[in-house]
C-alpha cells in the first residue's frame, strides 16, 4: 500500500541483572507512494528501544531512532552487552543432533552480533574478532583473514561506502 514502510534486520535483545530488556536493531525506510511511482530509499540507521513487562505483555516503553549522518558518531550497542541468549540455561543436546531453541536463539543473537561488531569497528575490530574462534577464518574475494589479529586488522581497516558494500 502507498505508505511509508520500515524494513528492520540485525535486532539484538539485551537483558539487563534486574530483567530490564533493551534491543537495538538497524532500520531503513521505504516510500511507496500511489500511481506505482518508483520507491524511495528514505532514511537509515539505529532504533533503540526499552521494554516494560506489563499486565498485557512487553509494551515499547522508550523508541528512539538515531539516523545515519545526524550525529557525529553513532550510538552502537555497549561492547558490554549482554545478549539474550546469554541468559538462556544450557540445554541437554536434542536426539539426532537437533539444534535446541536456546542454540537457535544463540547462534541468531551471535550472527547480528558480528554484524554490529563489523560496522561499528568496536575497539578497534577486535570486538569483531571475538565473534570468531580463534583461529577463525574470513574469505572474501580475495582476502583471506585467520585468527584473531588478522580479523580485528580486517574490521578496522572498513570505512563507510564501498567497503560496507564489499564486506
Amino acid at each position: 500500500a502507498p505508505l511509508l514502510h520500515h524494513w528492520d534486520t540485525n535486532l539484538i535483545i539485551a537483558v539487563a541483572p534486574g530483567g530490564e530488556a533493551s534491543s537495538v536493531s538497524y532500520d531503513m525506510t521505504f516510500n511507496v507512494e500511489k500511481g506505482g511511482s518508483p520507491v524511495k530509499i528514505g532514511g537509515v540507521g539505529l532504533l533503540h528501544h526499552r521494554y516494560v513487562m506489563t499486565p498485557e505483555g512487553w509494551r515499547i516503553g522508550y523508541r528512539r531512532y538515531e539516523g545515519v549522518g545526524t550525529t557525529p558518531q553513532i550510538n552502537w550497542p555497549d561492547p558490554d552487552l549482554a545478549p539474550f541468549s546469554a541468559m538462556l540455561a544450557p540445554e541437554k543436546p536434542l536426539k539426532g543432533g537437533a539444534l535446541s531453541p536456546a542454540d537457535h536463539v544463540a547462534i541468531k543473537q551471535l550472527y547480528l552480533l558480528n554484524n554490529v561488531a563489523l560496522d561499528s569497528v568496536a575497539d578497534g575490530g577486535r570486538r569483531f574478532a571475538g565473534t570468531f574462534t580463534t583461529d577463525g577464518v574470513l574469505v572474501n574475494g580475495t582476502t583471506r583473514a585467520v585468527g584473531a589479529p588478522a580479523l580485528a586488522g580486517v574490521a578496522a581497516g572498513i570505512t563507510w561506502g564501498a567497503d560496507i558494500a564489499a564486506a
